[in-house]
């Protein structure tokens, strides 16, 4: 079973090795794990107890700080260790096998990452009002009108009248780190009191925006004053990436006074944003639209939201 420790350890480091074969004592390898997950280096070599580690390694991955000095079984550390990065709660108290235990952290580990407990992930949200926000909407039916200070976004085309509609949407992600790893992020759009356009399901997708759009200034036909899209609506390959980031299925009657979320799917800063947000656009743009609040809205609650969870 000892190389299910060089495993573990392995995962936790990010370094792959086949050399050791689990050779060093049993408490190396916890010692490094335990200092992988806190981010930290010492020269202890194991000589601390098992279950002291065992105990800093359930801690850190768990969240939360105690006195015990690994008084507990190492069988129910181990347990609690694999309940912190699965999110589980069960009543075994460590009376499983430990090598069971140790498998279940090796499996938990090589889907999710070591690292990717509780206490290790960071949530970022935002939820931006007027001043600090950037989002409108662009229509084909008024190529030149803009909407940077309406209280809705709008997405496909109005149900009995003809002219897609487009929304422009940007995150200020100044704080999140350019060295995160993302393990989610879900864009949150508020449909509105009588906000179904639509009689046909479609799907809304998220792409990522190549130009350095104007929230004031932009239309059907500009990007900002004095610079057309490369096509009328901002979805030429120039203008705009072909390839979406995360989107949402609509049925043909949603709920309304609800949020509804697109789950995006970049892992990296770099790939969530160019650095000029992102265009939400129906699939088909008939009979499809539906109209969302923007950060315009008088409630604040309602306004666009981002979601990211990260680990760096």
């Amino acid at each position: 079973m000892a190389n299910i420790y060089e495993r573990v350890r392995n995962i936790a480091l990010g370094v792959t090795d086949a050399d050791q074969d689990g050779s060093m004592p049993y408490e190396i390898y916890l010692q490094q794990i335990r200092d992988a997950i806190l981010g930290v280096t010492n020269t202890q070599y194991g000589r601390l107890n098992s279950s002291i580690y065992l105990q800093q390694i359930r801690n850190a991955i768990s969240g939360v700080p105690d006195g015990q000095f690994g008084t507990l079984n190492d069988t129910i550390y181990l347990q609690q260790i694999r309940n912190a990065i699965l999110g589980v709660s069960d009543w075994q108290f460590g009376d499983l096998d430990s090598g069971v235990y140790w498998g279940e952290i090796l499996d938990a580990g090589m889907a999710m990452g070591i690292s990717g407990g509780a206490s290790n992930l960071i949530t970022l949200t935002l939820q931006p009002n007027e001043t600090t926000a950037m989002d409108t909407w662009i229509r084909s039916e008024s190529p030149t009108q803009n909407n940077g200070t309406n209280v809705q976004l709008q997405v496909g085309e109005i149900n009995g009248l003809v002219g897609a509609r487009r929304s422009l949407i940007k995150f200020d992600l100044s704080s999140l780190p350019s060295n995160a790893t993302i393990t989610s992020a879900v864009l949150s759009l508020y449909v509105v009191t009588n906000g179904d356009f639509s009689i046909n399901a479609r799907t809304f997708r998220v792409y990522r925006l190549k130009r350095a759009w104007v929230e004031s200034q932009a239309t059907w036909n500009i990007y900002s004053t004095g610079n057309n899209w490369a096509a009328a609506g901002g979805f030429h390959a120039d203008d705009c990436e072909q390839t979406e980031i995360g989107g949402r299925a609509f049925t043909a009657t949603e709920t309304q006074n609800q949020f509804k979320d697109f789950i995006l799917t970049p892992i990296t800063k770099a790939a969530l944003d160019l650095g000029n947000g992102w265009m939400i656009k129906a699939d088909t743009e008939d009979n499809d639209a539906y109209l969302f609040a923007s950060s315009s809205d008088a409630t604040a609650a309602n306004r666009p939201k981002l979601v990211i969870t990260y680990t760096t």
